[in-house]
């Protein structure tokens, strides 16, 4: 039984902890883009200012789709376990 439920769930197991190494990435390099954008130098040159802000408007949006993911992800593995309960 408890090898039905190993293989079962092992991909998506392995997929959230791609996920969870993803979302761990992006966070810290949110907080780098969050640092510079709270620097009075980022925007003294518009150009700088408006890749930065960039930057992190597309680092925000791939986290939240990973977070997303994550918890399609971890829903369907608590689904899956219940089924071997």
């Amino acid at each position: 039984m408890r090898q039905k439920k190993y293989k079962a769930t092992k991909e998506l197991k392995s997929e959230l902890e791609k996920i969870e190494n993803d979302i761990a990435q992006l966070e810290e390099e949110k907080k780098k883009l969050e640092i510079l954008l709270a620097d009075p130098k980022t925007f003294s040159s518009p150009q700088l200012a408006k890749e930065t802000n960039s930057k992190y408007e597309f680092t925000k949006n791939e986290l939240e789709s990973k977070y997303e993911r994550w918890t399609t992800i971890s829903q369907k593995i608590e689904e899956i376990e219940k089924q071997f309960e």
